[in-house]
């Protein structure tokens, strides 16, 4: 049998002080590897292990006794693309092999390495969602759920979904950035009104240098001004004298009616006088521009308003067109959100029209095929001995837009004819959910990106003409993805291109467990041995 298909293939697998293994390696095909042992010889221990390099959280009673640390390391190799981009995309490329090791310390701590590079656990992961499968009495209760069940129907129909999945994420992404854009906007309003205030302050006032430069030359000159007109008025108040006193002027009179006749003095005394009076001509005159008490007031006011802008920027007058300018361009950004919003919103209404129309194509498509599908699955359960299965595909369009699209899948099975239809997470049992699963597997076989599959426990509760149809399924799915599984049946084992025997070996002090692999004619010798044992 030709098992050159599996993109993906584990090669090897080395256990180090791992529970009852001290230091083993195993060695897988293509194909299907039969893992084979007598009840607790550690066989289960194997599935263990690789959980762990598929990213399982660390538990350190795997630790061999009187071990500091256990290592598991796997080793795989690839010709699938999609295997070399999901590695380079993350950052660790490899050329001809995947090498993942996981070291678990005696303390519960554990480190991961991928490609010889530490990584987190959520890389392995996600390494395994991508590409490995694990099926098992625990495992397969993702085939309860309606997503995985739709993903299904999907991979045997062959539909087109990952062009609907890539716009309906470019969609989200886009939602997404709407929202916050939104959001922001909301709550840069505060800021934009307080730009629009301090912006319009600054415009209203007009603030310049050579303004500012006028206006102390104006203060000053008025001040000058007011200093004059008091001056005079109160030099004319000597003089003309008021209800008080006398003014200068009576005082001369005074002095020239004391001055007898014919001494001249009178004469001098009023050209002093004539002098004094042109003295006092000329000093108002040269003070005749009126004082204006308003202009002063509106001149101090206005330089009173630059100094509260300086205060207030904390910058010199030179530095309002600066402050202006940034104002004005921190206002024109958080504006500029309303157009990004404008063209966001465009932008997702056509996308979600676009996305309708792809997922109601999509549920058409689905719906078409699920009768098929169904039919499918009910012949090969059949073939697995649940002979009065019968496998119903409910199938309902949803109005809202999902990462699948507007279908929402519902597996039902009526168990024995007559009973009706129920869901399968409601009547079937584990090990009817793993043939159920396994019978998925094989009808989706040449369309599946799965590829390695791990089987544990898939013959619970089975044996005879029922084991024997297990194990046809089993080398079905391995023409195309490699298969690991558990069984304890030589009607499974003997479709197996691998055995590999576990066994448990005692001494006085110490139980260890180790690996024994057959392939080709070794195999009938070794199934041969097995049904004595059951």
């Amino acid at each position: 049998m030709n098992h050159l298909k599996s993109s993906l293939v584990l090669r090897t697998l080395q256990l180090q002080d791992f529970a009852t293994f001290k230091q083993q390696s195993i060695s897988f095909t293509e194909g299907f590897n039969a893992i084979v042992g007598e009840t607790g010889s550690g066989k289960s221990l194997i599935l263990d292990a690789l959980q762990f390099i598929l990213g399982q959280r660390a538990d350190k009673k795997f630790i061999r006794k009187g071990a500091t640390f256990a290592i598991i390391e796997a080793t795989f190799s690839s010709t699938q693309k999609e295997v070399y981009d999901f590695f380079n995309e993350l950052g660790f490329p490899f050329e001809e092999e995947i090498v993942i090791k996981r070291v678990i310390y005696s303390n519960g701590k554990s480190k991961s390495f991928l490609n010889n590079l530490n990584c987190p656990l959520s890389t392995l992961t996600d390494f395994s969602r991508n590409f490995i499968d694990l099926v098992g009495q625990f495992e397969n209760q993702k085939l309860l759920s309606n997503t995985y069940q739709l993903e299904l129907l999907d991979k045997f129909a062959g539909l087109p979904v990952k062009e609907y999945s890539a716009k309906f994420f470019e969609y989200k992404s886009l939602f997404k950035k709407l929202i916050q854009l939104q959001t922001k906007e909301q709550e840069n309003q505060n800021r934009i009104d307080y730009l629009n205030f301090q912006i319009e302050e600054l415009n209203n006032f007009e603030p310049s240098s050579e303004d500012e430069k006028n206006l102390n030359q104006q203060k000053n000159k008025l001040l000058f001004q007011q200093q004059n007109q008091e001056s005079i008025t109160h030099i004319n108040a000597l003089f003309d004298g008021d209800d008080s006193q006398l003014g200068f002027w009576d005082i001369l009179n005074k002095i020239k009616n004391l001055i007898p006749e014919g001494t001249g003095l009178k004469e001098k005394l009023d050209t002093a006088k004539e002098e004094l009076e042109d003295i006092n001509y000329q000093l108002n005159k040269l003070n005749d521009e009126d004082f204006e008490p308003e202009q002063m007031t509106a001149v101090i006011d206005r330089l009173d308003g630059y100094q509260k802008l300086k205060h207030k920027f904390r910058c010199e007058t030179l530095d309002f067109d600066n402050v202006l300018q940034g104002f004005s361009s921190e206002l024109s950004t958080l504006l500029s959100y309303e157009q990004e919003i404008q063209t966001l919103n465009s932008e997702c209404s056509s996308l979600k029209e676009e996305l309708y129309l792809l997922a109601s194509k999509l549920h058409t498509q689905r719906a078409n095929q699920s009768t098929e599908f169904q039919n499918e699955l009910t012949k090969e359960v059949q073939a697995l001995r649940m002979d009065g299965a019968t496998i119903k595909v409910s199938i309902e369009k949803t109005e809202e837009l999902s990462s699948q699209g507007l279908t929402q899948v519902q597996l039902l099975a009526e168990t024995n004819k007559g009973e009706g239809f129920y869901p399968i997470k409601d009547i079937a049992s584990g090990g009817e959910l793993s043939r159920i699963l396994l019978s998925v597997r094989k009808i989706i076989a040449d369309s599946d990106s799965i590829g390695i599959f791990l089987f544990d426990e898939i013959d619970t509760g089975i044996g005879g003409e029922t084991a024997l149809h297990v194990g046809k399924a089993l080398s079905k799915v391995s023409q195309n993805s490699q298969v690991l599984a558990i069984t304890h049946l030589p009607q499974i084992a003997n479709f197996a291109n691998k055995l590999i025997i576990v066994d448990k070996k005692t001494d006085k002090d110490r139980t260890w467990s180790e690996i024994k692999e057959a392939t080709s004619q070794e195999i009938k010798k070794e199934i041969s041995l097995m049904t004595p044992l059951q």
